[in-house]
């Protein structure tokens, strides 16, 4: 049962990492671009 949860929230947490990394990523090009 576990398991089963673990499947069903992995495909969640790794689209929140991406969003996250690309949120860092614009940021950080908007600091380059606007110095």
């Amino acid at each position: 049962m576990s398991t089963f949860i673990l499947i069903m929230l992995y495909p969640i947490i790794l689209l929140g990492l991406i969003t996250i990394g690309a949120i860092l990523l614009i940021s950080n090009l908007i600091k380059k671009y606007k110095s």
